[in-house]
């Protein structure tokens, strides 16, 4: 499988993606500017904190389905498969969210937390638990290669959620209603994809409960799940260090730099990931291992062909994009804004760690990302008292780096793949020419007035330049557009 394949994979998920992406994106706004900086810094912790506990009670049947669902398909038992899963993952939400929920209780009768926390976290525990069984549903139209099935819902969700949530929140100006008008409808669209699937396949999510795969997901999956919760806290534990040692209000204006910076690397995986994991597990358990190789550098290619001009296209706009975005009280978050990306950036992981997903070194995974974590808090402590939220960006570029470095160093020794180092270097050289020369150009030439303005300005002349070079310079990218331009004129 080519570079030209996995560009064609890749774009296939690229339009739902994006869609998904322009939600947040209108949504993030709304948020920032009804919500004051402490409400919002609020709104981040309590994220992270549901985000870690959603992570976890799953028990990695997700991660399961992806690694195991081509093999049980065809032995001709994925109606077990899928029914043991699904099964596991209702039953361990539910009771996670009951543990949750007695804990949060006795620390309000305690007197440690108050009452309307209790009610926020457990609505929002709800929530996490509907989110993750239309997640666990519709990874099956991704594993079909249903395309179109699959983003469709995913849209479905995301603007179901987004509409519910601000115009409970406008409304009632709370976040219990934002949380309460997600759940809304987040149940019926759970129990809109299940019917769907009961037409189709009557016992597909009733099938025999089965120990053995159980036993098999649950293996494999839960180090994941385990990694999950060390992962979020890797990502997501800085916001409580800098609440424990500065205030809300910075929680606030580094989330935001952090999020803005979040939506495009989240783009840009899922749209790798999503089309090409599957087709890498397929290729492993046929066997054909080359042919799985050639995918993972290809993958990396492509990705890195996005990201570097993405982290300079970054340091070009920060102000302009943090104005328009998210209003100009969050002004402070601008020049921390292209250091977190180059630092989530970096945090590419799954085409270094084939290795360990292929030979199920799952706990390898885990350790590995509890030391990241770990460090990772433990450098935010050293650096939020001295730089505030200035050292937490570059905790976070230095732990990202170590941390896909040391995932690497360990799945390379079970699986060697190769890594495309010439045509990384190039995209990294173009991509930073093309923001050198941006930068002259909306700095002397024709430079407007209005952030708006000059955030699409700089946006349009960058993304030229950039494509320009890459169609000079890159012997693949020109033969794909010339590829694509003598199909159209077939028509």
């Amino acid at each position: 499988m080519g570079i030209r394949t996995v560009f064609k994979q890749s774009s296939n998920y690229l339009w739902g993606e994006a869609i998904i992406v322009v939600a947040g994106i209108i949504s993030f706004p709304v948020l920032t500017r009804i919500l004051n900086k402490n409400e919002f810094g609020l709104l981040s912790l309590l994220s992270a904190t549901v985000s870690i506990a959603c992570a976890l009670f799953p028990l990695g049947v997700i991660r399961s389905i992806v690694r195991f669902y081509h093999y049980y398909k065809r032995i001709g038992q994925i109606d077990v498969f899928i029914g043991t899963l699904f099964s596991t993952l209702f039953v361990s939400g539910l009771v996670s969210i009951l543990a949750a929920i007695t804990i949060i209780n006795y620390l309000m009768v305690d007197r440690y937390i108050s009452r309307n926390f209790l009610y926020l976290v457990s609505i929002a525990l709800f929530l996490g638990l509907f989110q993750r069984l239309f997640s666990f549903i519709n990874t099956i139209h991704r594993m079909e290669e249903e395309v179109v099935a699959y983003n469709i819902l995913g849209i479905a969700w995301q603007y179901g959620c987004m509409f519910a949530g601000i115009g409970a929140i406008l409304f009632y100006r709370n976040l219990f209603s934002f949380y309460l008008g997600q759940l809304i409808i987040g149940i019926f669209l759970v129990f809109f994809i299940v019917v769907t699937f009961l037409r189709k396949q009557k016992n597909v999510f009733f099938g025999p409960f089965s120990k053995e795969v159980f036993a098999e997901s649950f293996k494999y999956g839960f180090p994941l799940a385990l990694s999950a919760v060390s992962l979020i806290l890797f990502n997501l534990g800085d916001r409580y260090v800098i609440a424990y040692l500065t205030d809300t209000e910075r929680v606030a204006s580094y989330s935001v730099a952090y999020r803005l910076c979040d939506y495009a690397k989240d783009l840009l995986d899922s749209c790798i990931n999503l089309a090409l994991l599957p087709a890498v597990f397929k290729l492993w358990e046929e066997g054909d291992l080359d042919s799985a190789g050639n995918v993972l550098s290809n993958i990396i290619k492509l990705y890195y062909m996005i990201a570097f001009p993405l982290i300079c296209l970054y340091i070009l706009i920060p102000k302009e994009l943090i104005t328009v975005i998210a209003s100009s009280k969050y002004l402070d978050s601008a020049t921390i804004m292209p250091i977190i990306m180059f630092g989530v950036m970096a945090g590419f992981i799954f085409p270094f760690t084939a290795g360990l997903h292929f030979k199920k070194k799952t706990l390898a995974i885990f350790f590995t990302t509890i030391f990241a974590a770990s460090f990772n808090i433990g450098l935010n402590f050293l650096l939020i008292p001295k730089y505030g939220i200035r050292g937490a960006a570059f905790a976070t570029l230095i732990s990202n780096i170590i941390f896909m470095c040391t995932l690497f160093l360990i799945s390379f020794r079970l699986y060697r793949i190769t890594i495309p180092f010439k045509a990384i270097s190039l995209y990294a050289a173009i991509s930073i020419l093309t923001m050198v020369v941006s930068f002259f150009i909306c700095s002397h030439v024709w430079p407007l007035s209005t952030d708006f303005g000059n955030l699409i300005y700089k946006c349009f002349v960058y993304v030229s330049i950039y494509s320009l070079l890459l169609f000079v310079f890159d012997s693949k990218v020109r033969q794909i557009v010339f590829e694509i331009l003598n199909q159209r004129e077939l028509f």
